[in-house]
């Protein structure tokens, strides 16, 4: 039912986020076609945060997203995030399943939301490090990584701004090791979702 009604139910929230949070998208025109292998990593500082990462692509793009496991406990909890495209991944650890099924998302053209850190960061912007396993997914999966950032903090009638940067493809470089790869790659699309910041006045 969510799926058929999906089109609709982004209007709806796209309207409310305009009229209640001033909502801004700027750089749509970054996202890359339909069926592109993508990796979308934002930041994460508010529970909204993966409706508002949505919203640059439209209603009739659906994307996936990887969510912490301890909300999907609930059964009514977890049969709406799975309606919607989440999937769970246990943070902070090895989560080899949900990885795969991360890179098979990807491999289908379908554009795989991950935030960087692994978790919300609720008291701000800095100091924050970059989980590897976006290295991972993006190699092993050979996508290009769409580095996006919102604005933190989520008040009525106040300005909330999305801002897409440019996609890139991550590569191994010659001789490098492929744990030493994953972080170089996760550490360059955390820096590059900091300068996204830094162009709205939102620097670390």
């Amino acid at each position: 039912m969510i799926i058929v009604l999906y089109p609709l139910l982004f209007v709806l929230v796209w309207l409310a986020f305009k009229l209640v949070f001033f909502m801004r998208v700027k750089g749509i025109r970054n996202i890359p076609k339909r069926g592109t292998r993508l990796l979308v990593c934002a930041n994460h500082t508010g529970y909204s945060d993966p409706i508002f990462v949505t919203m640059p692509f439209g209603p009739f793009r659906r994307i996936r997203y990887m969510a912490k496991s301890t909300i999907f406990r609930i059964g009514w909890k977890r049969h709406f995030l799975n309606e919607l495209g989440a999937f769970p991944v246990e943070q902070r650890s090895s989560d080899v399943g949900s990885i795969r099924h991360a890179i098979e998302e990807i491999e289908k053209g379908k554009p795989v939301v991950v935030f960087p850190e692994g978790g919300r960061r609720l008291r701000g912007l800095d100091n924050l490090e970059a989980l590897p396993g976006i290295g991972l997914i993006a190699l092993k999966a050979d996508a290009y990584i769409l580095p996006v950032y919102i604005t933190p903090y989520l008040s009525p009638f106040k300005r909330k701004t999305v801002v897409v940067g440019e996609a890139f493809k991550p590569e191994k470089l010659d001789g490098e090791r492929p744990s030493v790869a994953y972080h170089r790659i996760a550490e360059d699309t955390l820096e590059r979702v900091r300068k996204l910041g830094e162009s709205v006045g939102e620097g670390w």
